[in-house]
């Protein structure tokens, strides 16, 4: 008597996978596993007498006109219609060698693989469009997707880069896959129909769960982001990285802490951090009489960054170079900034008046400065190469300093 018990196993194949799909299902009806139907993400299984059955995947759409005259031409063949797969059509028939293969043309058969072959572009054509919708938002506000990765990209973020490389990559191997398929099929050889597919069983779930988990990693990381953004207000006394009114106009006053509490941007500074410029100092000040007449005498914005290297310090000044936020303010864009000779590996200044714009590269460290003032550039220019001298030794002002 027959045990009519179900299975269902996951279902771990795309459908460019032909071959590895036609060998499984064959593999598991010699165990006696008989494929039934498709579920939404698992093959069912009946359990019966192991046997020698061969299954074919056909390429053909299932609401078609012509789809039922092929299943009853296929029938008389000698051949059962069992499921259908996305665009595959799935066939068996029993071992016996008397029944002839559903195409005995190899060269017909490359023909009815363009479907396949324009899905599976479509979705490399998708996979492309994904990757460009997650990392539009950095080009967008920095101008450049490598300088906004420089300044904002976390771990999470370069995981989720190589998790989308590898999606792109798998993408593409379908469409090389199905083209590798029509080329051989147009030398007039068959396909192999007993493809090992182990690989397919360990590497599918595999991925799937990397996966999960790398979408799990980038919520925790975003979590971590967030609570350890540190803003201090107004910015404490001692030597920081960035460069200070106090250093450059020690007569300059700065406005009062209550009136910088009101206004929340005022004599402020934070620090941030990335993977590639993992220490980031900014600092906001303003000095001078606080009237509506003059709103400020003096204004520095500083933000000092440490790359890893030398070489991503260097992308990081000319990303900063040729997008900058602030510029908007003064009805400037970044050709403006002229870059000069000087002592430093780069030096890049835009001047109108007694306002600057100040982009500094030396080694592994970036200064950015907007400075509006009455002191001239060379002063601020010497105040950098004197914190650049020192700034080896200092502590990262709200990771391990104060």
């Amino acid at each position: 008597m027959k045990n009519t018990q179900n299975l269902r196993k996951f279902w771990w194949f795309d459908e460019w996978q032909v071959e590895e799909i036609e060998s499984w299902l064959g593999d598991m009806a010699a165990r006696g596993w008989h494929f039934s139907r498709r579920g939404l993400l698992t093959a069912v299984f009946t359990r019966g007498e192991p046997e020698q059955v061969r299954y074919r995947c056909e390429i053909a759409k299932k609401s078609s006109p012509d789809f039922q005259d092929r299943v009853d031409f296929y029938r008389q063949g000698g051949w059962e219609y069992v499921a259908s797969y996305g665009r595959l059509q799935i066939f068996r028939a029993t071992g016996d060698s008397a029944i002839p293969e559903i195409h005995t043309d190899p060269q017909e058969q490359a023909g009815t693989l363009r479907p396949l072959f324009w899905a599976c572009l479509l979705r490399l054509g998708a996979a492309l469009l994904l990757l460009a919708a997650i990392f539009l938002p950095y080009s967008l506000m920095y101008g450049k997707y490598l300088t906004g990765l420089l300044l904002r990209g976390s771990v999470a973020d370069f995981v989720l880069i190589i998790l989308m490389a590898s999606i792109l990559v798998w993408m593409g191997l379908g469409v090389f896959a199905v083209f590798e398929k029509a080329k051989i099929l147009r030398q007039g050889l068959p396909l192999e129909h007993k493809k090992k597919y182990g690989k397919v069983l360990v590497s599918k779930p595999a991925f799937l769960l990397a996966v999960v988990l790398v979408f799990l990693f980038i919520a925790v990381n975003l979590i971590v982001q967030v609570s350890e953004q540190q803003y201090i207000l107004p910015l404490p006394q001692g030597d920081l990285p960035v460069v200070r009114i106090a250093d450059l106009a020690p007569e300059a006053p700065l406005y009062p802490l209550e009136a910088a509490e009101k206004l929340d941007t005022l004599n402020i500074c934070w620090t941030e951090h990335s993977l590639l410029v993992p220490r980031q100092w900014n600092s906001t000040e303003y000095a001078g009489l606080l009237t509506e007449i003059v709103p400020y005498d003096t204004l520095l914005v500083t933000s000092c960054y440490e790359a890893r290297n030398n070489w991503l310090a260097a992308r990081l000044a000319e990303g900063l170079r040729d997008y900058s936020p602030g510029r908007e303010v003064y009805g400037y864009d970044g050709s403006k900034l002229l870059k000069t000779e000087s002592a430093f590996d780069a030096l890049w200044k835009y001047h109108n008046g007694n306002f600057y714009e100040i982009i500094v590269q030396e080694g592994k460290y970036v200064y950015h400065v907007y400075y509006q003032g009455r002191v001239p550039a060379d002063t601020l220019l010497e105040l950098i190469k004197a914190k650049l001298e020192s700034l080896e030794d200092q502590l990262p002002l709200g990771r391990d300093g104060a």
